[in-house]
């Protein structure tokens, strides 16, 4: 076989192909203008965070068996508002009364801040309104003073501590506001020294990788919703192009058979699947017809 009819051949495909991707590039940017507008309208970033933390502060009521078995605070159903409370307290600044009732109604809602189209929004909610890295790095900042003063933020404490060696947790809460005992004028007792720092970084290394497990599970979702709303997006747009090319066109609605239905319904398939990833496609079509 010639390989200069080969290349041809590949080049001709190439150039087919790159007219199609050129379309589905423009369709897939008309979709992502359309969910972006839909996001900002409804402020869907801010209604997905909401949902997620108050998801995952329900999930976890057992972290409060601890202050129930040893008196550390009141227990129960209230611990987990004012957990809830502390968080959005140390994340924004909110006073703990605003604090309260906030943590409260998101906890009875699982997060849903109301509203089909716009909500009641508060300084409470500027956490969830945040990037999931920032948001995610306000709350480290808020599990580090807990961390820090386990009595004062003794709730959300708990919280963030939940999963990590009990008797850990509890060592931790007596002894974070004691200093280490001092043999002399001039050295510390290091083996206690030590121990307390090695408490200490047991804690952080649990509510660290709790946090980086909360951040992967809600980045891949979001990652996931918004693929699948571009996907969605994209086969809705390309149907009622398509469709409206066809009732234009030379024979009109006359020629709309059953048939030319069904492969414009199979196109907007295909194409909705293949046009978040059209771009991606150009640039290889582009280097396949320059011969790099």
């Amino acid at each position: 076989m010639d390989p200069i009819t080969v290349q041809k051949t590949v080049e001709t495909f190439a150039d087919f192909l790159l007219k199609y991707f050129v379309a589905l590039a423009a369709v897939g940017a008309l979709s992502m203008a359309m969910i972006e507008l839909w996001k900002k309208l409804r402020d869907s970033r801010t209604r997905f965070h909401a949902k997620a933390v108050s998801a995952w502060m329900n999930a976890s009521p057992g972290a409060f068996e601890l202050a129930r078995n040893l008196n550390l605070s009141s227990g129960g159903e209230a611990s987990l508002n004012h957990a809830y409370r502390e968080l959005i307290h140390l994340t924004t600044g909110t006073g703990m009364d605003a604090a309260f009732d906030t943590s409260r109604t998101l906890l009875d809602r699982r997060g849903d801040l109301g509203g089909t189209w716009r909500f009641a929004r508060k300084p409470e909610h500027a956490l969830f309104a945040l990037e999931l890295d920032r948001m995610l790095g306000h709350i480290q900042d808020a599990a580090d003073i807990a961390l820090s003063n386990p009595k004062r933020y003794s709730n959300l404490y708990l919280f963030m501590t939940h999963g990590a060696d009990p008797q850990d947790v509890f060592d931790w809460y007596l002894q974070a506001d004691t200093l280490p005992r001092i043999m002399d004028a001039e050295s510390v007792d290091r083996d206690e020294a030590k121990r307390r720092a090695d408490l200490y970084a047991r804690l952080h290394q649990v509510v660290k990788r709790k946090l980086d497990a909360f951040q992967l599970f809600e980045g891949d979702k979001w990652v996931n919703w918004n693929q699948l709303s571009a996907n969605i997006a994209g086969m809705l747009v390309l149907f009622v192009t398509l469709l409206w090319v066809q009732l234009t066109g030379p024979s009109g609605a006359q020629g709309l058979s059953l048939g030319g239905i069904a492969g414009i319904v199979i196109a907007s398939l295909l194409g909705g699947m293949l046009a978040p990833i059209a771009k991606d496609v150009i640039v290889a079509l582009r280097k396949v017809r320059q011969g790099g």
